[in-house]
Formats: C-alpha cells, structure tokens, sequence
C-alpha cells in the first residue's frame, strides 16, 4: 500500500517562527500576495522587495501592483512632505532601481512625465526622470532612459519665463559633489547641447535669481569642476567666450576668480580652445585681473599675462 507524504501545514510553520507571515502568503497565495499584500505596501519598500527574489520581482511588476505605482508615489510624497508627487519614474531614478527601470518601460510610462522638485536646497522646477538620474549621478538609470528615447536637451520649468536646466546641468550639479566623467559622456554621446544658455532657479524658487549661462560657464564656477570635464565640453562644441547675463563674465574669468583645481591646466586649455584673454566682464575687468585681485598662483598669473600681450599685439 502506498503511503502518502503528508504535508505540513503552513500554519505550524508560522507558529514555529520557521516562516513570516508575509512569506507564507507569498508562497501559498501568490494570487492573494499579488492582487492584494503588493499593492498595500509602500513605494520603496515595493522597489526593495522586487530586488529579493524572482516571484517577488514578477508580484511587483504584475499589471495590478504597477496600476498602484502612482498612488503609492502619492503617498511617498506626503509622507515625507514633499510639495509635489515624485513619478515612480523618478523615484525609481534617484535610488538607481535598474530593474523597476526596465519595467516601467516596458509597461509604456511616459518618459517625460513631469515633477515639480527634485532635491533641496534649490529648487529646479519641473523635471523629468532623465534630470533625476543626472543629479544623482546614477549613469545606469540614465543609459537605460536614453535608450528608450527620453529627451536628453528636456529643459526644466521654472516660474519666470526661458528659465531650467538640461540633463547636462543636473549631471554637473550632481549630488555626488562632483560631475562624473562617464556620465557626462554619456548625455554628450546622446546629443546633450553644449551650447544652450540655460539657468537655475534661486534657493527660494522665486524665479528672480535667474543666472543665464551656457554649461561650460556654469562647470567652471564650480569650485570641484575638473580638466577633463571642460575639454568635454570644448570637443562638443562650447563657446569658450560665451558670457553669462549677469555679470558678463566667460569661463576663463571664472577660472582666475573661483576654480581651485587645475587652474593652470583649465586656463591652457580654454586659450587652446580660442578663449580671449582680452575679454573684459561688465565691471571692465580682464581674466588677467582676477588672476591678480584672488591671487590664484603666479603660474596661472604669468600663463594670462602671456597670452594678454600676445593678444594685444595681434590686435595692434
């Protein structure tokens, strides 16, 4: 006579501390677990729970559990007292969610859906999730969004009028204290405009702080900015004597006024690139005199004091 395996219940098991409820549920409802637990779960800990296993993964990006993505990023939002909804596409976007990514995407969400911040301290008006995988430097997230044709020149909207910023300009205001190199790349390689003249709102989100600058007059300010960045920026194009609209100045007075790294090298490579020496800012002031007034380091002093009298009698 054959004798049968019985099968232990599921409830002993609870009991016994050998599995959770939650996992119970998982395994011997999946439907149940589907339809109902996932979509009573919160945003990230539904985007952490499709990284655990695969029957979660497929719970997760099921037709029901992504129909509640939008009210989940509702409650997100509220919950941590945001002013706007962060998209899932976003969300997804800031923690670098590869996986949610794809699935998104493949369930057709609109890729230039529209959030009105995306971090503090400075507000950049409404942006896409391409502009939240730039500012987070999260190169995946941006590849993948690129490559299912999210617009790479998508300008911010901000409330005075030809405001926001590119992609590209996140990407160099990055929350990783720095521009990344490869991430630059990417967005350059994908069509990113070097020479918009764009802005960033001020810390108030007033829209009354505007500054217009192009990507490399807005890179050099940056106390972090990096050579290999701004030669980027000179092989994609860039004005090296475009000025910005508040103050006149282009990126070379920037380099002898703010920069601290590679002065020398960022100055070579500008003048290399045609930037004039001889250009003066709103206040009348030359490179050469900012080199002067900051005290940047002689060497960076004698390279601009080279190039202004050469310029000077070329133009004689």
């Amino acid at each position: 006579m054959e004798t049968r395996r019985k099968t232990e219940p599921i409830v002993d098991k609870i009991r016994r501390g050998e599995v959770s409820v939650f996992v119970a549920v998982a395994e011997e409802m999946p439907e149940v677990f589907r339809t109902h637990v996932v979509r009573k779960v919160g945003l990230r800990e539904t985007l952490t729970l499709a990284q655990v296993n695969k029957s979660y993964n497929a719970a997760v990006w099921s037709v029901e559990a992504v129909r509640s993505l939008d009210e989940k990023a509702e409650a997100f939002a509220k919950l941590h007292s945001n002013t706007s909804v962060y998209p899932p596409l976003h969300i997804c976007s800031q923690f670098n969610n590869v996986k949610a990514i794809k699935a998104l995407i493949s369930s057709g969400v609109d890729l230039e859906e529209r959030s009105t911040e995306i971090a503090k301290p400075r507000r950049h008006g409404h942006v896409t999730a391409l502009h939240v995988a730039a500012q987070y430097s999260n190169f995946e997230a941006a590849k993948l969004l690129l490559e299912a044709g999210a617009d790479v020149n998508a300008i911010t909207q901000l409330p005075k009028p030809n405001g926001g910023a590119t992609p590209l300009y996140f990407a160099v205001y990055s929350l990783a204290a720095s521009a990344s190199p490869k991430l630059v790349s990417l967005l350059l390689e994908a069509g990113a405009d070097v020479t918009l003249k764009v802005a960033f709102d001020d810390e108030n989100g007033s829209g009354l702080g505007l500054d217009f600058d192009t990507v490399l007059g807005f890179y050099t300010c940056d106390v972090h900015a990096r050579a290999e960045v701004v030669k980027m920026f000179l092989d994609a194009g860039a004005d090296p004597n475009c000025q910005d609209t508040n103050f006149g100045q282009a990126p070379l007075h920037n380099v002898a006024e703010v920069c601290v790294y590679e002065v020398v090298k960022f100055g070579k490579l500008l003048l290399e690139y045609g930037a004039d020496p001889l250009l003066a800012d709103e206040d009348g002031k030359t490179p050469l005199d900012y080199a002067k007034k900051v005290s940047k380091g002689q060497d960076l002093i004698d390279l601009l004091t080279e190039a202004t009298e050469k310029a000077l009698k070329s133009s004689a």
